[in-house]
């Protein structure tokens, strides 16, 4: 039992570092595209809201479907590596990670299209992820795609 439980928080350890790693890099993506006025102080609330406010759609529109990508592979591996590949490992993990980015969408001035698309796009990622990883056979390769 201690080693089950041993193994389901690290792989939804593992795949929140990996979440958090993607994240990284598309916040990072976003930045060489948008990035904030070299004289502004991007800690402040209201720069940022303003800054969020002025994003060109179709960087949003990428950076929707790098976070669903992210919400995939963390999703895919917390379930793959978890015990019996219960769905538990991966919804968990995605529910965090949706949660995280409502409270984003919900404080920060995205258009309305944005704020209705992520969440549909995250959850549906959430739930494919952690079922394409408990479709893969113990025996054989297991892929993504």
């Amino acid at each position: 039992m201690f080693r089950s439980i041993l193994q389901s928080a690290g792989a939804v350890l593992l795949g929140l570092i990996i979440a958090f790693g993607l994240v990284a890099g598309v916040e990072g993506f976003s930045n060489a595209y948008h990035p904030f006025p070299p004289d502004v102080d991007p800690t402040d609330f209201a720069v940022c809201s303003a800054h969020v406010a002025r994003y060109p759609a179709w960087l949003l529109a990428v950076c929707g479907l790098f976070w669903s990508i992210t919400a995939f592979v963390s999703t895919w591996t917390a379930t793959r590596l978890g015990p019996g590949r219960h769905p538990a490992h991966g919804y968990g993990l995605g529910g965090f990670l949706l949660g995280m980015a409502v409270f984003n969408i919900v404080i920060l001035p995205y258009p309305i299209w944005f704020k209705v698309f992520t969440p549909i796009a995250l959850a549906l990622s959430v739930y494919w992820g952690q079922k394409r990883a408990r479709g893969c056979k113990t025996n054989e390769s297991c892929s993504l795609g």
